[in-house]
């Protein structure tokens, strides 16, 4: 995925590109060399892509939302976010209720992906992933923000 950024060192309009994968969690990556002064920079982090960056690439690329049916049990909700993280039961059912109260998690499809991959090995199949604007009042919670929820 690629954005258009000045330069840090001349200012130059150019284009950077992000790439994000995923393991046992999210990181991402970052590079560019300018054209104009030959300035380069390359950048690999743990963690999800943050803003504003991260708003930046989500309004060139969209949304998408991993929405869970009514059939997935909290129990089960509880058991695939400890699978994500180690994390206190309390805080797992907290977090289980804000994304059932939120509709789902949003974020960019390969992170929705990544969460439908960890939903499907903790065995819960009850669930659809759809464009954000197809959400229930367009809403729900957060990847950026369920990810700092969950601690890590």
């Amino acid at each position: 995925m690629d954005i258009e950024q000045s330069c840090g060192s001349c200012a130059t309009s150019m284009k950077v590109n992000y790439s994000l994968r995923f393991s046992k969690g999210p990181s991402w990556s970052s590079s560019y060399r300018c054209h104009q002064c030959g300035n380069a920079i390359e950048v690999d982090a743990d963690g999800p892509l943050g803003n504003p960056v991260r708003a930046k690439l989500l309004e060139k690329y969209g949304c998408v939302a991993l929405i869970f049916g009514g059939s997935v049990s909290d129990m089960n909700l509880v058991k695939f976010i400890k699978s994500l993280a180690a994390t206190d039961i309390k805080k797992a059912f907290s977090l289980a209720r804000k994304i059932r109260e939120q509709g789902g998690i949003c974020g960019f499809s390969c992170e929705i992906s990544w969460l439908k991959l960890c939903a499907e090995n903790n065995g819960i199949v009850d669930f659809q992933v759809v464009d954000l604007i197809q959400c229930v009042d367009g809403k729900a919670y957060a990847f950026l923000d369920f990810f700092d929820d969950l601690g890590n």
